[in-house]
């Protein structure tokens, strides 16, 4: 079937969307209790999933590709997903004392949540239908580092359960930090917010982009502290990528143009 696929329109503010791991599905959610999982086909099939927990504000897939999340500010929805037939509920997180804005999979499998203070909590696996964070070990905040706000973004160095992981704040500082919450260090870039933050693929460095478009690369040095370099472009850049070799660095700028910044042998 060579149709191409319909538009998806909206009648409601979408507040993320999340490709599942294999791109087959696209799950979508908005400012009301029922998000969109949608099969990427022509006839871009629907499934509705129903939250229950009041408007929604995340939804993210598990890289594992077996569940996915919904998130409400009042709780945190764990669906699994078979090869066939809609995903079922598998587990609700609740937590009296947080305001839930996103859930991230982590590497080994538990869900780390972030509230709106920008405090964590990392859900381990259970049976139970419903996990409370008030229960003894079922979600411990982590120690840190704690951002000023929400936590815009959240990243894995790698399948490595015990690697370093990455987010950025609202109040535009990178953090990297440990498995437990200890910190690692934390990426700032001069008075100017960074929005966005990604690890090369051998997570050796970090690419940080601010709202007023100036990209930094950071690398993690022998003593592991990381050194910081500019990464220059004639015009405000607006988005960047490391090539999938990790030995490049394209950056987009507000123009059109894209440039190309080797990172073989680059020390800081």
């Amino acid at each position: 079937d060579q149709r191409p696929p319909r538009p998806l329109n909206h009648e409601a503010i979408v507040t993320s969307v999340s490709f599942s791991p294999d791109s087959r599905r696209l799950l979508i959610t908005y400012d009301w209790p029922i998000a969109g999982l949608h099969r990427l086909d022509p006839d871009l099939k629907h499934t509705p999933l129903r939250n229950g927990d009041g408007d929604l504000v995340d939804g993210t897939h598990d890289p594992r590709g077996q569940r996915l999340a919904t998130v409400a500010r009042s709780a945190v929805t764990i669906w699994t997903q078979g090869d066939e037939g809609p995903p079922k509920i598998q587990q609700t997180l609740t937590c009296a004392d947080d305001t839930f804005t996103a859930a991230f999979f982590a590497p080994d499998g538990s869900i780390i949540t972030v509230n709106d203070e920008g405090r964590a909590r990392r859900w381990q696996q259970g049976r139970q239908a419903t996990l409370n964070c008030a229960e003894d070990g079922v979600a411990p905040p982590l120690a840190g580092p704690r951002h000023k706000g929400t936590v815009e973004s959240l990243q894995f160095a790698g399948t490595n359960p015990d690697a370093p992981i990455l987010s950025v704040g609202a109040e535009g500082v990178a953090r990297l930090w440990g498995r437990e919450g200890a910190a690692v260090a934390a990426l700032r870039t001069g008075q100017e917010a960074v929005h966005a933050a990604h690890f090369s693929k051998d997570a050796a460095r970090v690419a940080t982009l601010t709202e007023e478009g100036r990209a930094r690369l950071w690398t993690r040095r022998v003593d592991e502290t990381w050194g910081a370099m500019d990464l220059h472009a004639p015009s405000p850049i607006r988005s960047y990528s490391f090539t999938p070799s990790g030995e490049h660095i394209l950056l987009a700028s507000d123009t059109g143009a894209v440039i190309r910044h080797s990172l073989v042998d680059r020390e800081m």
